[in-house]
């Protein structure tokens, strides 16, 4: 009868504990990738600092840059090195765009890169869990990046948010100044 209760109390302790244990992985997280979306945002500037303001539009600028930074970026959720995606051009000439825990893409206008509310076009981008997110914007009648927004992604694929004291949901959003 005492190894039943031992048993028992061990099993209540369990399903009592775990919703917080899920909950503080949870946060571990998505503050991992928040240190992440960082350091990308260091070889970004790193970047710009050495091109006379412009900033990257290719994954092979930023990796080149974390890299001289000594920086590796790791997902919390995959626990590996995140991957940028590799370009492959075809003798045909075709673009193919493989794989890589980092989704590039382009702002449309000039700064719908601090967009932060539910609708806008950051928080309509997904990636892989622990995953990072770096748009860039070209104005018209430009060749160069003058504006960025860096996006990490949750345990879902989606945007890192957060709920303000108002009750709205607001997108983590990193951006040039």
């Amino acid at each position: 009868m005492g190894i039943l209760i031992v048993i028992l109390v061990v099993f209540l302790v369990y399903l009592l504990g775990k919703p917080q244990y899920i909950a503080a992985e949870r946060n571990t997280n998505d503050y991992t990738v928040y240190s992440n979306m960082y350091t990308l945002k260091a070889a970004v500037e790193d970047y710009a600092a050495c091109n006379t303001g412009a900033f990257p539009i290719s994954a092979s600028q930023i990796q080149e840059y974390l890299s001289e930074l000594g920086e590796k970026i790791v997902n919390p959720f995959s626990k590996e090195e995140i991957r940028f995606p590799n370009i492959v051009i075809s003798p045909e000439g075709d673009t193919t765009i493989m794989g890589g825990d980092v989704v590039i893409f382009t702002y449309e206008f000039r700064d719908e890169q601090k967009e932060t509310h539910e609708n806008s076009r950051n928080s309509k981008v997904r990636g892989k869990p622990g995953g990072l997110a770096y748009g860039y914007y070209i104005p018209p009648g430009d060749s160069v990046a003058r504006a960025y927004g860096i996006i990490g992604f949750d345990g879902d694929g989606k945007p890192l948010a957060d709920r303000n004291p108002a009750g709205v949901i607001e997108l983590r959003v990193l951006v040039n100044s």
